[in-house]
C-alpha cells in the first residue's frame, strides 16, 4: 500500500512540479506563447485542484478509497499524454527556422538595408499575427491537460492521507504520512533530472536527420533551441499507468489492520463532535508560508533536505509519541527557526555586467562606466560595431575572458563586432572589435554564452539554506498529524480536502502573481521582439540585489503569519485538543469497549464501514 501510494506521489510530482516547470520555456519558444498566457496554463492545475477537492474528498471518502484514488492516478496519465499532444499536432520546427549564423556581424552595406529587407519583416510579422489564433488550440490542450492533472491529484492528498492513516495505526501514522510526503518532494527532482536530460535532445529528433537539426537550430547551448520537452511527459503518463490497476484493487480496509481498526471507529464514534474549529485554523497554518516555498530556489540542497524535513518530523512525532499540543509547539519552533535563518537571503552573487545594457562600452584603455555613474548613457549602438547589421531581437550572449581574470558579457557577437564566423571546433569567436585589447590587457578567448560568475558566497548561501529546506518543509507533518488526530474519523478526507484548498487559496494561486511580479520590477532589460515592442519579450537580466530584497521581505512576512496562526491555535485550543480519547487495542478486547454504556449504538454505526 505505502510503496503504491509513494509510487502515485512520486508520479505527482513528475508531472506537476518536475515536467511542467521545466518545459515552460520550451514550450514559449516552440508555440509563441507569452509569459503570461503560460502563467495562465500553469494556474489551471489549481483550479482543477479546487474545483473538484471538496466532492471528490466527501464523497470519495465515504465510498472505496482504493478506486477513487486509482480513478485519480488514472486521470494523471490521461492528462499527461494529453500535454504532449500539441507536439504531435504541430508542424516540425526546425524546418520553419531560418539558416543560423551563430549571429556574428553582417557588414552593414547599400544592399542588406534595402527597402526589400523592411518589406520582408512587415510580411513576415503580418502572417505571424494571421497565424497566431492556430496556437489556441494548443493553448485549450495545455489548460485542459494540466487541469486534468489538478483533478487527478485531488485524491491523492486527501484521501491517499487518510487511508494511510486508516491502515497503519496512530503510532505509525506520522512517520509513514513523513515518507509519503517526501516523496512529493523527491519526485520533482526525479522531474528535473528526466527534463534536463530529454530536453539535451532536439524536439524534432525522431524525424529530422542530425546534420539538419545541426544546421538549422544549432545546439542545446543556442538561445532557439527547443528541446524534447514532450518525450518526459508520455513517459511519465506509462509510467503512471503502471499502478493504476494495483491502486485500484487495493481493499477498503488492509487485514493487518483490522486488530485495531473497527475499535478505532468505535473510539471515534465516542469522541465529541466539537473539534472541528481548531482544525480549520490548522489547515491555514503553513499554507501562507507556501507563498515563499515556491520560490525558485530549488536544486541539489533543497530537495533532499526538504525530503529528509518531511521524515524526520514524521519520526519525532511517531518515537517521541507526541501528543496534539506538544506537536504544535514543535511546529512552532520549526517555523521559528527557519524565521532565523531566512536573512540568508541577503547573500547574494552580483551578475556581471551587460556591456551596452548596463555599462558602455570599453574604450581605448579598456575601461567601462556604468550607467548610474556616467553621464553617457549605455547602448547597444556604439562605433566599435557601427559597421555592423546588428539586430536587439538577436540575444546571443557571448563572454569575452582577459588574461588577468577579468570578464564582460556582450550582447551578442554581432553587437561585440566579431566579424569572423562562428569556430564550432573551437567555439570561440575572434576578430571582435569591441572586445578592447590593450599593451597591459590581452584577450584569452571571447566563447559563446554569459560569463560564468566567480562569486563565492553561494557555499555560505547553500550551508544555512540546508537547514532552512528541513526545517520549513519539517513543517507540514505535523500540522497533518494534528488534523487527522482532532477530526473525527469519517471527516478526515474532507478536512484535508479544505486544507488543500485553503493550500491553494493562500499559497499557490497567488504565489505565481507574486513571484511574477517580483520578477517584472526586477527586470533590468526585455529581449526586443522583431514583431513586437521592446518590452515584449522575456527578461534577459535582472537585478539580483532587488530580487534578494523581495524574497527577504515576503519570506519573513509569510513565517510571521504562519507563527501567528500557529500560536493563535495553542493560545485558544490548547486546553481542548485532544489525541483519540483510548489507546488501540486488539480486536478481542473491541467487544467489551463496545459494551461499555451508552456508546454500543454508535460503534454499530460504525461497523458497516469496516465490511
Amino acid at each position: 500500500m505505502i510503496i503504491l501510494l509513494c509510487w502515485y506521489c512520486a508520479v505527482q510530482g513528475i508531472v506537476v512540479n518536475g515536467l511542467v516547470p521545466s518545459a515552460i520555456s520550451s514550450i514559449e519558444r516552440r508555440f509563441k506563447l507569452s509569459t503570461s498566457t503560460m502563467g495562465r496554463i500553469v494556474q489551471f492545475y489549481d483550479f482543477g485542484y479546487v474545483l473538484f477537492c471538496i466532492p471528490v474528498s466527501y464523497f470519495g471518502g465515504r465510498h472505496s478509497k482504493p478506486a477513487v484514488l486509482g480513478a485519480g492516478l488514472a486521470l494523471m496519465a490521461f492528462g499527461s499524454l494529453l500535454f504532449s499532444t500539441p507536439h504531435m499536432l504541430a508542424d516540425s520546427y526546425s524546418t520553419n527556422q531560418d539558416s543560423k549564423s551563430f549571429g556574428s556581424c553582417s557588414i552593414r552595406t547599400p544592399w542588406n538595408i534595402s527597402d526589400a529587407d523592411a518589406l520582408a519583416l512587415t510580411a513576415s510579422c503580418e502572417a505571424e499575427k494571421q497565424n497566431q489564433p492556430g496556437t489556441f488550440r494548443f493553448v485549450f490542450l495545455f489548460c485542459m491537460a494540466h487541469f486534468l492533472h489538478g483533478i487527478g491529484a485531488t485524491p491523492l492528498f486527501t484521501i491517499g492521507v487518510s487511508y494511510i492513516d486508516e491502515n497503519v495505526g496512530k503510532a505509525l501514522s506520522s512517520l509513514f504520512v513523513g515518507i509519503f510526503y517526501s516523496f512529493a518532494v523527491f519526485g520533482p527532482a526525479a522531474g528535473f533530472l528526466t527534463a534536463g536530460t530529454f530536453l539535451t535532445y532536439h524536439t524534432d529528433f525522431w524525424h529530422l536527420p542530425a546534420e539538419q537539426i545541426s544546421r538549422v537550430s544549432g545546439d542545446e547551448t543556442d538561445p532557439s533551441w527547443v528541446g524534447a520537452w514532450w518525450l518526459g511527459f508520455v513517459l511519465a503518463s506509462l509510467v503512471a499507468m503502471v499502478a493504476v490497476i494495483p491502486i485500484a484493487c487495493l481493499p477498503k480496509v488492509l487485514p493487518e489492520s483490522l486488530k485495531w481498526h473497527r475499535n478505532r471507529l468505535v473510539e471515534t464514534s465516542q469522541a465529541s463532535r466539537r473539534r472541528t474549529p481548531e482544525c480549520c485554523g490548522l489547515a491555514g497554518t503553513n499554507k501562507t508560508a507556501a507563498l515563499y516555498r515556491d520560490a525558485p530556489s530549488q536544486g541539489c540542497i533543497m530537495v533532499p533536505m526538504a525530503g529528509i524535513g518531511c521524515m524526520i518530523s514524521g519520526f519525532i512525532v511517531q518515537y517521541f509519541r507526541l501528543n496534539c499540543v506538544t506537536t504544535l509547539k514543535l511546529s512552532v519552533g520549526l517555523l521559528f527557526f527557519s524565521l532565523i535563518l531566512t536573512p540568508m537571503y541577503l547573500i547574494y552573487c552580483p551578475h556581471d555586467p551587460l556591456v551596452g545594457v548596463e555599462t558602455t562600452y570599453p574604450d581605448r584603455d579598456g575601461q567601462i562606466s556604468v550607467g548610474n555613474y556616467s553621464d553617457v548613457e549605455p547602448s547597444l549602438r556604439s562605433s566599435c560595431n557601427s559597421h555592423c547589421l546588428c539586430s536587439e531581437s538577436e540575444f546571443r550572449p557571448v563572454c569575452a575572458e582577459f588574461v588577468d581574470g577579468r570578464q564582460l558579457s556582450y550582447y551578442s557577437p554581432c553587437f561585440a563586432g566579431c566579424s569572423e564566423p562562428y569556430s564550432p571546433m573551437q567555439k570561440i569567436y575572434s576578430n571582435c572589435t569591441c572586445v578592447v585589447e590593450t599593451p597591459r590587457l590581452h584577450v584569452r578567448q571571447v566563447k559563446k554564452g554569459l560569463c560564468e560568475s566567480k562569486c563565492k558566497g553561494l557555499l555560505g548561501f547553500l550551508i544555512i539554506f540546508a537547514p532552512l529546506s528541513l526545517c520549513t518543509f519539517g513543517v507540514g507533518v505535523p500540522i497533518i498529524s494534528v488534523i487527522l488526530r482532532t477530526v473525527d474519523y469519517n471527516e478526515r478526507s474532507f478536512a484535508l480536502g479544505i486544507q488543500g484548498i485553503l493550500v491553494r487559496i493562500i499559497g499557490t494561486i497567488p504565489a505565481p502573481v507574486l513571484f511574477g511580479w517580483m520578477f517584472d520590477v526586477s527586470c533590468i532589460r526585455y529581449q526586443s521582439e522583431p514583431c513586437g515592442d521592446s518590452e515584449s519579450g522575456s527578461c534577459l537580466l535582472y537585478s539580483n540585489k532587488l530580487l534578494a530584497d523581495l524574497f527577504l521581505t515576503f519570506s519573513i512576512i509569510g513565517q510571521a503569519l504562519a507563527m501567528v496562526i500557529l500560536t493563535s491555535v495553542l493560545m485558544v485550543y490548547g486546553g481542548t485538543l485532544q489525541d483519540d480519547p483510548l489507546p488501540d487495542v486488539a480486536l478481542k478486547e473491541v467487544d467489551h469497549v463496545v459494551e461499555d454504556g451508552e456508546d454500543r449504538d454508535k460503534a454499530e454505526t460504525a461497523a458497516p464501514l469496516l465490511q
